[in-house]
């Protein structure tokens, strides 16, 4: 056989053929670069997501995180040795409500506030008020501070979920964390979703403050100053349906008997509520002895129209600091 012959038959390798003129193919250059852009396009979104949950558990995690509300609910698990003579354990009507340096000095006692909000007491529930117990003398009181419709928290569903978990992934046990997967099998899985997506124009803003935010919390002992620009609620203003017609309250009086089963002293205060028109109905409700009285009422504008009709104006916060005091003091025996 000749070699013009054996070189035009295709020889055949294991990467290439030869052409029919016995030359080699020219490789599309064009297609590594493509390959692993798309390599890279799949490989950091899925790395991203895998360590959304590991990076929450860092301790550095809420100086940087994306978590609006992160720093502040963390509070509670930074108050060892704070040794307070009465704890304020509730929603967020409490701890944007009541400034604790207000309640010490008209009582003359040492108090805190341990910030929750009525997303996160559905994942965590009285996570922040064990944690300050354990590591804590015991209080003289603890006062269970609730909005009159958030009185059964733990069934709630018109909530977000994202603070509760992130405060349990944060201080949870992993038996804590793999029981609430099994019972919220869609929750976890979005979660890092929802985390990657706080991140943005507002958090690169908020970054550079949530040192100061975090000390400013610890200072005034779980209270936070509520800057948030909403107006105030408008004269003719209307308690949604909804809040006027919880009726349920299981979770807080289940919480305020475990509590008094191991000997502590608890006191429920429901937080005041606008002069809204349709507002009487709800302090007429019976409460059956849990609360220590029925939500004061405060002027309309004392409030913000954020839809939640129980957080006060900052200007405010004295005001209903100085009503809380007064009605609490007797069961601490000022």
């Amino acid at each position: 056989m000749s070699s013009q012959q054996t070189l035009s038959r295709p020889v055949e390798g294991p990467e290439f053929l030869l052409t029919g003129n016995g030359t080699l193919p020219e490789r599309d250059s064009t297609r590594a670069p493509f390959k692993l852009f798309f390599l890279w396009l799949f490989f950091i979104p899925v790395v991203l997501y895998v360590t959304a949950i590991p990076l929450v558990r860092v301790p550095s995690y809420e100086r940087w995180g994306p978590s609006h509300w992160g720093p502040v609910l963390d509070f509670a698990f930074n108050t060892q040795g704070l040794n307070a003579d009465m704890v304020i354990f509730g929603d967020s009507s409490a701890f944007l409500g009541i400034d604790p340096r207000v309640v010490d000095q008209q009582l003359h006692i040492k108090s805190v506030v341990l910030p929750n909000t009525v997303g996160s007491l559905p994942v965590d529930g009285d996570q922040a008020l064990e944690y300050y117990l354990a590591h804590n003398t015991r209080p003289r009181l603890i006062v269970l501070y609730f909005a009159a419709w958030d009185l059964d928290y733990a069934s709630s569903k018109d909530t977000h979920l994202y603070e509760g978990e992130e405060i349990m992934l944060r201080h949870g046990s992993w038996s804590q964390i793999l029981r609430f997967a099994l019972q919220h099998p869609l929750e976890l899985p979005a979660f890092p979703l929802r985390d990657y997506t706080s991140i943005g124009s507002t958090w690169i803003q908020s970054l550079l403050h949530k040192t100061d935010r975090m000390r400013e919390t610890a200072e005034a002992l779980g209270h936070v100053d509520d800057r948030e620009d909403y107006p105030a609620l408008a004269k003719d203003c209307r308690i949604p349906s909804r809040y006027l017609d919880a009726r349920n309250d299981t979770a807080v009086r289940t919480l305020a008997a475990k509590y008094r089963e191991r000997g502590y002293k608890v006191a429920v205060y429901l937080a005041p509520m606008p002069d809204c028109s349709n507002a009487r109905a709800l302090p007429d409700k019976t409460y059956d002895n849990l609360a220590l009285a029925p939500p004061a009422m405060l002027p309309h504008s004392d409030f913000k129209g954020d839809g939640l009709y129980a957080h006060v104006q900052h200007e405010s916060v004295p005001v209903a600091s100085h009503l809380f005091a007064q009605t609490i003091a007797a069961q601490l025996g000022n």
